[in-house]
């Protein structure tokens, strides 16, 4: 009772939260949106990632939209420039790589710009409505917070020469060095769970939440333009690496089968959940998208006066595409379903040259549209959104044969038996989801025709 009475008599001592001078204590959960991106947040950001708390911020440029037309439709996206004074950062001591600690020198105090790519959900209303079921944002927050660090647990147990620290999946992608999603904190929750989705989605809560990344053109990649035909030599590139990634991920799956990746790993129904956002959509809602697509090829036949075509658009749409995405919307499974991009194309491609000009590394962006399924589906995004028949006709042979692009992208990481399974069921669905690749590429840009070199 006295220490009772004490802490009484002592509580008019204490300053008034409501009284001048008072400050609130602000950690880095509470930087959740572009309002909350202040220089003292920014600076906060980068005394975790080094590990640097003497850290300060000299200067704080202004946020630049760099948004295009397509760039806007998942997220909004800002750059944004700073210059830090930090031994750490002059001298790169641990910093950590989307959750992997590096080490390196140290050295002297001084000034480093830094620059940045913000990301946040879209601001159109109509986008904002779909994205409260397809949750484009939490997937690309709950792939930096906890996919990559959750593949890197199988990279460990790779054989020389795949566990090398160049080939994980970590420096596959830009340095997040901030993230956060209102849905994946879980401060969203359905009140009208048992309800119907048309009943509580209008009054569901908006995605909200924020991305800080490296601005990877400073690191000299820089963006196929995708207006053109992916050359060959990109095209392969592109493809070894998604090889890379598929394989890792069949890797973690089968190794997490044989409970191998120890306590920290994820169950299979919790990897195959944090894939399948995209797939819990109303099947309607990709019906629609569908009827939309082919009203639209419809109508730029009639202009360009290709109206003998329109019983084969109307055919392929009504039949071939409904028919496999049907497929797609169901439960069919593979022996080597993985994670897969699922947006990947030279849009979300960068690439880097060496001095001869030749290209030599690539850099995968947005990751807003993972899910759970075969590895074709990504090839067959990257062959009919970024190359031309002409091309097809030229290497198809070679993609769809047992040494191409989806066979390798199963099995870089895996033992002979797995392999085989590999091959034989790459090419299997290969040919079954060739008819998706053509309305995907028709449902994002109907009217897009990349030229040749």
């Amino acid at each position: 009772m006295s220490c009772g009475v004490a802490c009484a008599s002592a509580m008019p001592e204490c300053l008034p939260m409501q009284a001048e001078g008072y400050q609130p204590l602000v950690g880095l959960q509470d930087i959740k949106s572009l309002q909350q991106l202040t220089q003292e947040g920014v600076r906060d950001i980068l005394r975790t990632s080094t590990r640097d708390s003497q850290l300060q911020l000299v200067s704080m440029g202004q946020l630049t939209d760099m948004s295009g037309t397509n760039d806007a439709f998942n997220s909004s996206i800002c750059s944004l420039e700073v210059t830090a004074s930090s031994g750490c950062l002059a001298g790169q001591k641990p910093v950590e790589v989307n959750g992997v600690t590096e080490n390196g020198d140290e050295a002297g105090e001084q000034l480093t710009t830094l620059h940045f790519v913000i990301k946040s959900p879209p601001k159109a209303s109509f986008i904002r409505m779909m994205h409260k079921l397809t949750k484009p944002f939490l997937n690309e927050v709950t792939w930096y917070l906890d996919l990559v660090r959750q593949v890197g647990l199988a990279e460990a147990q790779l054989p020389v020469p795949l566990n090398a620290p160049e080939l994980s999946l970590a420096r596959q992608c830009p340095v997040v060095y901030h993230a956060h999603s209102n849905y994946y904190s879980g401060e969203v929750r359905h009140v009208c769970g048992g309800c119907p989705w048309f009943c509580w989605l209008p009054c569901a809560e908006v995605e909200q939440g924020i991305l800080v990344m490296e601005n990877v053109k400073k690191r000299g990649f820089v963006m196929f333009d995708k207006m053109r035909i992916l050359p060959l030599d990109h095209f392969l590139l592109a493809m070894t690496n998604l090889a890379h990634f598929h394989g890792r991920w069949l890797a973690y799956r089968w190794l997490g089968e044989q409970g191998q990746l120890g306590s920290h790993a994820w169950s299979s129904l919790k990897f195959k959940s944090a894939l399948d956002t995209q797939k819990r959509p109303p099947a309607f809602v990709y019906k629609q998208l569908l009827n939309g697509t082919a009203k639209t090829v419809k109508r730029i036949m009639e202009l360009e006066s290709k109206e003998d075509l329109i019983p084969n658009v109307r055919n392929f749409f009504s039949v071939t595409a409904r028919r496999q995405l049907n497929r797609f919307m169901g439960n069919v499974s593979t022996p080597i379903d993985t994670c897969c991009h699922g947006d990947f194309w030279s849009n979300n491609i960068m690439f880097k040259y060496n001095a001869d000009g030749v290209v030599s590394e690539t850099i995968l962006v947005d990751f807003q549209l993972i899910n759970y399924g075969h590895p074709a589906y990504d090839v067959m995004y990257l062959l009919y959104l970024s190359t031309d028949s002409q091309f097809r006709a030229a290497h198809m042979g070679s993609v769809c044969s047992a040494t191409g692009p989806p066979s390798r992208s199963t099995s870089l990481s895996l033992p002979q038996r797995r392999r085989n399974t590999a091959g034989k069921s790459s090419r299997r669905t290969f040919r079954l989801i060739k008819p998706l690749g053509l309305y995907w590429r028709q449902r994002c840009c109907p009217t897009f025709c990349p030229t040749p070199r």
